[in-house]
């Protein structure tokens, strides 16, 4: 598998709903990426046993302090998210600068991506196999999966796919 340093770039322009822009699988499904420092803002949202509760609020809280600075990647963004536990999930937005009052974090080194096109309630089966696939892959990948929604439900109705990418970054065996 080919390695890349650069995550794909995201078309704003190839946008039917005025949301959420039409998602290429192709360029994600089946990726290395060699990520250097990838900054991003960290924010949590509530569930109740995995489902959240709160996160479209937290989702436009944060865009407005990402657009009152310029800190968003218009060209390529990537939001990545995780369940904490039940009760709570991590969302990691990649930023282009300090984010004021957000915790910075960055992620360096290669990750394995794959795509899936389903519900959001067979979360655990996709994640059950896309550990197997990265291992039938001869990869050994961390246990912290996290997962790039790719639309929001509205869209993802819309454009009659549920396109999700699992990213988890790849270690030695």
């Amino acid at each position: 598998m080919e390695i890349t340093t650069t995550l794909p770039t995201i078309d704003l322009t190839d946008n039917e709903t005025g949301c959420c822009p039409r998602f290429h699988p192709e360029l994600w499904d089946e990726k290395i990426f060699s990520l250097n420092d990838i900054q991003f803002a960290r924010t949590t949202s509530k569930n109740i046993l995995h489902i959240p509760i709160n996160l479209g609020k937290v989702m436009a809280q944060s865009m407005e302090r990402f657009d009152g600075v310029g800190a968003m990647k218009k060209e390529q963004y990537l939001i990545l998210s995780r369940d904490l536990s039940p009760w709570k999930s991590e969302h990691l937005f990649a930023v282009t600068k300090k984010v004021p009052g957000m915790k910075m974090v960055s992620l360096t080194g290669t990750f394995y991506t794959k795509v899936y096109d389903g519900p959001y309630k067979d979360m655990p089966k996709l994640m059950k196999d896309f550990q197997l696939h990265a291992k039938s892959k001869g990869m050994a990948i961390s246990k912290n999966i996290y997962i790039f929604y790719t639309t929001c439900p509205k869209c993802a109705k819309y454009y009659k796919h549920n396109y999700m990418v699992l990213f988890s970054k790849n270690k030695p065996y």
